[in-house]
């Protein structure tokens, strides 16, 4: 006889108890790819929707993959749609490359009459299909969106989602009684018993797949249909076997021994989401729900962490029970076994944000493309990739630096990235404004054909180092003067910082008697982009004996 306790009556009203075989969450099987948990924020051990990263609580589910789904419409013919259309019949989930049924049957069904439904709606074509099925778990969890409540879906694709319960097509393995049911008022799935109980179903076409694991002798199995690195073991365990005990440890103290291993010369270990842990269940086992060729000695009625904060409270974080092979969520004070992952599908892709910051404006474009901000501040890229961002001021404005990329070194309007997690990279862009400030001539008043200088006081009133280009210098011009002109003398200005000064002496020859203006025009050739160009130049009047 099977016994069977409500895993959200445990949750709700006896706090931090043991956490019962019969609270699961299913994971979904894909070819080649996972769907992410839809978790953008992360977490402390009572507050959720903080920015990552959080101190005390490193590399959590927000900080990796994509953070999101990527569905497309389809009609009643199976044709695309645009995502903002309201009328579609079935989605496309192009990350595990399944169709899903939209609309839902207006009645409830047990489980032997939710087969039958599934004929029905084969015989009038669905989408142009006749090989719809029931989906199993792991395929209808891959849909859920842990990053929502109430329902736990993305209701643009799938509209009118009841926060209830739906079929799988799996009967819990030992118990023929029972299936597989996903809730998606928060996206756990729990059994019931599938005669006596009525749930919604949502039909699914594609392929499916099966785990294939390769021990790789070093205390780390590779999961080949999802292309995930596993520790062999449970955190506290080692050897061949994994000889010795599994250790139990708090959200928080799971997450850090994540973010510190080395295990197998590795550095890059996380804490799984949800939906990867619960990829390495076995449903036809139980007790332990896991092939024990890959993973031996591993407690069976004990619970694992994820690294996914929990939406439905605000100090709960999933886990998943291994006796059944389910997950549900569990106090973040709480303690539970650990067991690592890194690589695979949460490291396909990930995004790249640039903000612009400083008084300035400008572009930063891309290579390989996908960025052109302006426009596309953020893109994806896939994992490892090394992008080459170029950033171009708008006229009046001059690139500062970069923040979060490394510049080349050859090229400062050029920095480097590599994509290993979701980052942000800063261009600020400033202004620069160069100004005359003081004139200075000695002697004061020179004689006819004597020699005299200048000594010319140039400031940056600006924001952004500037390159000055060339001070120029008349003895005698009353005329505002344009780029280009050529003057009596020319000395470098060189680079001048925001907020900085620079007096040059410029060695000048006085000829015929008379008053005379010195005028003297600070990048005379234009070649620092300003936001003030007036105020390049300055006069003063003095007389030659």
């Amino acid at each position: 006889m099977i016994h069977r306790y409500s895993f959200h009556s445990l949750a709700r009203w006896a706090g931090i108890t043991a956490w019962v075989a019969s609270a699961v969450l299913i994971f979904p099987a894909a070819n080649a790819a996972l769907n992410d948990t839809g978790i953008t924020t992360c977490s402390n051990a009572d507050t959720n929707g903080l920015p990552c990263p959080v101190a005390g609580f490193p590399g959590q589910d927000a900080e990796f993959g994509t953070n999101g789904f990527d569905f497309t419409k389809l009609d009643a013919a199976g044709n695309e749609l645009p995502a903002t259309a309201t009328d579609h019949t079935c989605v496309r989930d192009n990350v595990t490359r399944l169709m899903w049924q939209v609309k839902l049957s207006s009645s409830t069904y047990t489980f032997d009459q939710a087969a039958a439904y599934a004929g029905t709606v084969n015989a009038a074509g669905l989408c142009g299909f006749k090989d719809w099925r029931m989906p199993d778990p792991k395929e209808l969890v891959g849909i859920a969106d842990h990053g929502r409540n109430s329902p736990a879906i993305d209701t643009n694709y799938f509209p009118s989602t009841p926060s209830d319960w739906f079929w799988s097509g799996s009967p819990l393995a030992g118990y023929s009684d029972y299936a597989w049911g996903v809730y998606f008022g928060d996206g756990y799935a729990d059994y019931y018993n599938r005669y006596d109980y009525g749930l919604h179903v949502r039909l699914v076409r594609g392929g499916q797949s099966f785990n294939s694991f390769v021990d790789n002798k070093d205390g780390t199995v590779t999961q080949s249909n999802t292309g995930l690195m596993w520790a062999k073991c449970s955190e506290g365990q080692s050897n061949t076997n994994c000889t010795g005990t599994a250790k139990e440890m708090n959200w928080s103290d799971a997450l850090i021994a994540a973010n510190n291993s080395n295990l197998g010369g590795y550095n890059d270990w996380r804490l799984p989401n949800p939906k990867e842990l619960l990829g390495i269940a076995d449903h036809g086992r139980n007790s332990p729900a896991i092939d024990t060729n890959y993973f031996p000695n591993m407690p069976s009625d004990s619970w694992w962490w994820s690294g996914s904060p929990s939406a439905y409270g605000s100090d709960y974080a999933w886990g998943v029970n291994f006796y059944y092979g389910g997950a549900g969520y569990y106090s973040r004070y709480a303690y539970s076994h650990v067991r690592l992952v890194r690589g695979g599908q949460s490291f396909d892709s990930f995004q790249l944000t640039v903000t612009k910051a400083g008084t300035g404006s400008g572009l930063v474009t891309s290579s390989p493309a996908g960025m052109s901000c302006g426009a596309t501040c953020s893109a994806k890229f896939i994992s490892g990739t090394a992008v080459t961002l170029t950033a171009k001021a708008d006229t009046g404005a001059i690139f500062s630096k970069w923040t979060g990329c490394t510049p080349l070194a050859a090229k400062p309007l050029q920095c480097a990235v590599t994509l290993t997690s979701n980052k942000t990279v800063t261009a600020v862009f400033g202004t620069a404004d160069i100004k005359v400030t003081a004139m200075t001539l000695m002697p004061a008043s020179p004689a006819a054909n004597s020699t005299f200088s200048a000594k010319i006081t140039v400031k940056n009133q600006g924001t952004a180092m500037a390159n000055g280009g060339y001070l120029d210098v008349w003895t005698n011009q009353s005329t505002i003067q344009k780029c280009g002109a050529s003057s009596d003398k020319w000395i470098e200005i060189g680079s001048l910082a925001a907020g900085a000064t620079k007096t040059l002496t410029v060695n000048l020859s006085a000829k015929s008697a008379g008053s005379k203006t010195l005028r003297a025009f600070a990048d005379g050739w234009c070649e620092t982009s300003e936001s003030n160009e007036v105020n390049n130049q300055m006069t003063k009047k003095y007389t030659v004996k």
